[in-house]
């Protein structure tokens, strides 16, 4: 009923009568597990990759082009900041000139066998030189080369003075080899100075003194057994001590010692308490005696040689 109503399907119509093109299932689908999908972009892309053999070159160039621009920026930098640099220095340099930051005046304290002269001259700082580019260490080593320098100390103070606080060694004795140099507690030879003729102090005598042992303790061993003895005595009986005039080491393992009233004794080097007390003994006993020794020898054991004035 109503068969005239049917309609065809559409696919059974022919699209040549009608002008049509063929249907979507006619044309060939591309192979592989999208088949069943149409995608007519698909392989153009891939052809036009294909297609495309300078592709891979462009992309390097472009990485080349990019790594190009940041060595000209980081080399850019670097100027800029050596610039920076360069400029910061000159304008400190131009305020540190204009406050007047110049080395004018270079004072020394603490100095007594030493001359103010002696130290200015071995710290050699310039005057007109930039005060914050002194060498002070290097300055502190020069100074601490001077025989006589225990310890330096060098100090800016703004604007424009150096202070050099300087620590001298002390003399323990005078040592008589054609000039007087002094001897500090440990055999150091101290270099000659007009002061040390106002010192009151025993003298060595009878030690060899080389051409450069000026600083050095290259005479400790050979004063040392005097050293020793004078620090005893001075312990023991200052009063005793003060009456010291001359140690002469020249005898072979002997210490001839001279008093301020003339009187010799003779030790040996390793004199001590017990041959204090020997000597204390002998000039009591002589004393009571109304006599004077002009000579003691104090070498031999448990015996004193004496020769009366």
């Amino acid at each position: 009923m109503f068969g005239f109503l049917k309609r065809k399907p559409v696919e059974a119509v022919n699209r040549k009568t009608v002008g049509l093109s063929p249907a979507p299932s006619a044309l060939k689908a591309p192979a592989g597990p999208d088949s069943g999908f149409y995608r007519p972009a698909a392989p153009e892309r891939k052809a036009w990759a294909a297609s495309s053999p300078n592709q891979k070159p462009r992309a390097a160039a472009r990485v080349r082009a990019f790594g190009g621009r940041w060595v000209f920026r980081v080399l850019g930098i670097l100027v800029l900041g050596g610039a920076i640099l360069a400029l910061r220095g000159r304008v400190t340099v131009a305020l540190q000139d204009l406050a007047g930051f110049k080395l004018s005046d270079v004072k020394v304290t603490g100095t007594h066998f030493l001359t103010e002269d002696d130290v200015r001259s071995a710290a050699a700082l310039e005057t007109g030189s930039d005060m914050f580019r002194l060498d002070l260490a290097g300055a502190e080593k020069r100074v601490e080369s001077l025989g006589w320098v225990y310890k330096v100390y060098i100090e800016r103070r703004l604007p424009q003075s150096i202070l050099i606080s300087v620590r001298e060694r002390k003399p323990a004795a005078l040592l008589d080899a054609g000039r007087i140099w002094g001897v500090d507690a440990e055999g150091r030879l101290l270099p000659p100075s007009t002061a040390l003729q106002a010192e009151d102090l025993p003298i060595l005598s009878g030690v060899a003194v080389g051409p450069d042992a000026a600083g050095t303790t290259k005479v400790a061993q050979a004063v040392a057994p005097a050293l020793r003895l004078l620090a005893f005595l001075q312990k023991e009986d200052p009063a005793l001590y003060g009456d010291v005039s001359e140690v002469n080491l020249g005898e072979a393992n002997t210490l001839k010692v001279t008093f301020l009233d003339g009187l010799e004794a003779k030790f040996g080097l390793e004199a001590g308490e017990v041959e204090l007390r020997r000597l204390a003994a002998v000039l009591s006993d002589l004393g009571s005696k109304g006599k004077r020794a002009g000579s003691l020898d104090f070498r031999f054991k448990d015996q004193v040689l004496v020769r009366n004035r």
